[in-house]
């Protein structure tokens, strides 16, 4: 849906996995703020807009299969 590529999705699953959902000893809110940091950091690597649609009726994703 955002044109990366298996194994770009597969990093970025990774890192965001380490780095802010299998962190432990972290509150609610905390986790919750490096979420939003991760995804703004996502978006940006990627120059994803931070309103796109994650589905397209007209544009099928821009093909991506993932």
């Amino acid at each position: 849906m955002f044109g990366l590529t298996a194994e770009e999705a597969s990093k970025e699953f990774i890192d965001l996995t380490t780095n802010v959902l299998d962190v432990n000893g972290v509150e609610a809110d905390a986790r919750t703020a490096a979420l939003g940091v991760h995804i703004n950091d996502l978006l940006t690597r990627y120059g994803i807009e931070e309103d796109m649609h994650l589905m397209d009726p007209n544009d099928r994703s821009k093909g991506c299969k993932l």
